[in-house]
């Protein structure tokens, strides 16, 4: 089957298998306050004391880990998706989550809609985040621009670094008027902002 809070896509298995082993052993009551817990933490980056939550799956580590991801994924995704509570709702009833436990997960979808999406937004697309960027000409008779760019969050793991790159002066007016269509381009978008 195809989910809306997929993106129209099917949901992962680990998901289905968590929904079922986990989140519907549960009471509705405990659910809905887990994952009112679980918003919070997403929103905040704190990170997460285990044994705040153990007794909860009869001291199971795994268990807990296992339910907060699935919880956490569950509600970027609808948000990503922009889906309605109602959607939401329904569709993990059709996953197999019992009616009580759907209506009590979109009832906290519904309540922190708006602070998930400003954490997506806000952290989301920030990888190589540029910090600062030097122009430099070379004075050794070469005819070129040196570029230093220094970047954070980078995608080979490293939290800052320092990019080089050398450039022909003949090739600096190509590269602005390149880089003047893609803003065109970009502008042209609206990010529902």
């Amino acid at each position: 089957m195809k989910f809306k809070f997929c993106g129209d896509g099917d949901c992962p298995d680990y998901i289905l298998a968590i929904i079922h082993s986990n989140l519907c052993g549960l009471s509705s009551i405990k659910l809905k306050s887990f994952s009112s817990r679980v918003v919070l933490l997403i929103i905040n980056d704190t990170t997460v004391d285990e044994s705040e939550f153990s007794n909860l799956f009869d001291g199971s580590v795994n268990d807990f880990k296992s339910a907060f991801e699935c919880i956490r994924f569950l509600l970027l995704s609808a948000v990503r998706f922009g889906v309605t509570k109602d959607v939401f709702a329904v569709e993990l009833q059709q996953l197999g989550l019992p009616r009580e436990h759907s209506l009590a997960l979109g009832k906290v979808f519904d309540e922190h809609f708006g602070s998930i999406e400003s954490y997506l937004r806000k952290n989301s697309l920030y990888i190589n985040k540029l910090l600062s960027a030097n122009f430099v000409t070379c004075d050794d008779g070469i005819d070129c621009v040196t570029m230093r760019f220094k970047l954070s969050n980078c995608i080979d793991g490293s939290s800052e670094t320092e990019k080089t790159i050398n450039i022909n002066n003949t090739d600096i007016p190509i590269l602005l008027r390149e880089l003047k269509i893609i803003k065109a381009k970009m502008d042209e978008f609206d990010y529902g902002q």
